[in-house]
């Protein structure tokens, strides 16, 4: 996108059984939202990331049948639940190659961000390194 952010395919109303629901439920979800996203930015999503790191072949064809690269995480600080100091402990965890999940919506997030006001200058003194997906 124009300010340098990347948007990916995270379905269209994140359902947490994504792998239960039947074959055309999940092309709705992703193909929907891939559908979606690249019909109003004009940029189709280049990554899926599935609810919960739960993935089935169902979902993973679905996505490379949309030409997107599933991704998913090695450190969760679960900042959706709002655990206070644990976000920047588990996020300190990480090593190099490591994607670090955090979410910037669904409510306030100071304390996500709070963390990676910490975490980021840590991470990067220890001679890690961010790249763009």
């Amino acid at each position: 996108m124009d300010s340098g952010h990347q948007v990916s395919d995270h379905t269209v109303t994140h359902p947490l059984n994504l792998p239960a629901l039947a074959d055309a439920k999940i092309r709705e979800e992703i193909g929907g939202a891939h559908d979606r996203i690249a019909q109003i930015s004009g940029v189709a999503p280049k990554f899926f990331r599935s609810l919960g790191g739960a993935w089935s072949q169902r979902i993973l064809d679905v996505a490379t049948e949309h030409d997107m690269i599933c991704i998913d995480w090695q450190v969760d600080p679960r900042d959706w639940a709002r655990p206070g100091t644990t976000i920047t402990d588990r996020l300190l965890r990480a090593q190099a190659g490591d994607i670090l999940l955090c979410h910037d919506g669904g409510g306030d997030r100071s304390e996500t961000i709070r963390a990676l006001r910490t975490v980021i200058p840590a991470l990067k003194q220890r001679g890690l390194t961010f790249v763009a997906l």
